[in-house]
């Protein structure tokens, strides 16, 4: 009999802790209290006060939903113990209702509008995930300026929660439709770019944990800037007195956290100069590359080999040679130059706007120039600060950077993507 009681003891608080959404206890665990939304069954049933302190919730018009600001995780356990408690969700992921008797705005001559640093907002869009923070603001316009000033933001989606909400994020998620949200992404000024190499003044006693591309041993803190410079994907270093002076080269700035005696700066890269896509070198006479072929195509003026070798994936160089009547060798990878009478080779450049639709649990085996740790959607832009990527593969929380296309394989969990 005892254990049938504990066993229905177990069995009740199971099921209170299933109606709190996944993303509620994460909230909580950020933060210690959560602004939560509670539907129930009937918003006119009798609350006992003794249980819960429902002056902290309002209910929502025509709706059975109650929203709650700023619950303990304590508070949230109490509400889900109460049978007429259906789920609870975070207040972000509750649509308010649809407004009843909605009054037209008068037609008036609007002034000349002032020019923003966002794009034209998209109602009834929401983007999942990816919050840094959140600002209360009654005008979904203010969001803009919450966002430009907010490091890392470059999105925000406004709700009307709690008198009007903005949630800044720092990428956007999957698009969701839901109605009474207005969203919009950020777009910065340019910042002026120092000289390659330079870096901002070194913050003393700061360290970034975790996403660390590799390290160099150097006994001066300086020496790191151009060290994170020539390694594709490094924004940031941290220099220690470990092992005579070390540098760790890092892909992002992690949580940052007081250490005695270390070192850290950003890097400010240049943008590069780049040439239209299909523009190359100048072609070298009687000078071939060995080996690496992609493909070849047959064009009788060797000028046309350079946008041929542009449309190509993985294509660096070409090589044309006067057989039959004209032939393009379109090659992955300039190796050693040989002498050989009557061919031209060129170098391309190409644009480093993009990459081509990613492709899921798709692997490019090896060729691999670099490892970093950082989200998939982040891998195309990381490709793009190397010259010599063509493409990626993300698996397990890290960008393999590919500087040849090996044969594509099928592997589960793995997302790639080919270098426009």
């Amino acid at each position: 009999m005892k254990t049938a009681f504990v066993l229905s003891i177990v069995a009740v608080a199971t099921a209170a802790q299933d109606k709190i959404w996944p993303s509620v206890l994460r909230s909580i665990q950020q933060t210690s209290t959560a602004s939560v939304a509670v539907t129930i069954d009937d918003l006119n049933a009798q609350k006992d006060s003794s249980v819960f302190d429902w002056a902290k919730c309002k209910g929502l018009e025509n709706e059975p939903v109650l929203l709650c600001n700023d619950l303990t995780k304590e508070e949230i356990n109490s509400l889900a113990a109460l049978p007429n408690v259906q789920k609870i969700t975070n207040a972000a992921d509750s649509s308010a209702p649809c407004p009843l008797n909605i009054t037209p705005k008068p037609t008036t001559t609007a002034a000349a509008p002032t020019p923003s640093a966002c794009d034209k907002p998209v109602e009834g869009i929401d983007y999942d995930g990816k919050d840094i923070k959140s600002t209360k603001r009654s005008n979904s316009d203010d969001c803009c300026n919450d966002c430009t000033n907010t490091p890392g933001c470059v999105l925000y989606v406004w709700t009307q929660w709690n008198d009007g909400t903005c949630f800044l994020k720092s990428s956007a998620g999957n698009s969701v439709p839901k109605w009474g949200v207005k969203a919009a992404k950020v777009t910065k000024p340019a910042k002026v770019i120092k000289p390659a190499g330079s870096c901002e003044a070194a913050q003393d006693n700061v360290d970034y944990d975790g996403n660390d591309i590799k390290s160099t041993k150097r006994s001066n803190s300086n020496d790191c800037c151009n060290d994170c410079v020539n390694t594709p994907g490094c924004v940031l270093y941290v220099w220690t007195k470990w092992n005579d002076g070390t540098c760790f080269l890092k892909s992002s700035a992690g949580n940052s956290v007081p250490k005695w005696g270390v070192k850290a700066a950003k890097v400010t890269k240049p943008a590069k100069v780049i040439k239209p896509a299909g523009s190359c070198e100048a072609a070298q006479d009687n000078v071939d590359y060995a080996g690496n072929d992609i493909t070849s195509t047959q064009r009788s003026n060797s000028d046309d080999c350079c946008d041929d070798c542009a449309k190509t994936p993985g294509c660096v160089v070409y090589v044309w040679a006067p057989w039959n009547d004209g032939t393009c060798f379109l090659k992955s990878k300039a190796c050693k130059s040989v002498l050989k009478w009557g061919v031209k080779s060129a170098k391309i450049t190409k644009s480093a706007g993009s990459c081509q639709a990613a492709q899921a649990n798709v692997d490019y085996n090896g060729k691999d120039i670099a490892r970093i740790s950082a989200e998939k959607d982040h891998c195309c832009a990381l490709c793009l600060e190397a010259d010599s990527c063509v493409g990626y593969s993300h698996y397990e929380g890290n960008c393999y950077l590919k500087g040849e296309l090996g044969d594509a394989s099928t592997k589960e969990g793995v997302t790639s993507g080919v270098r426009d």
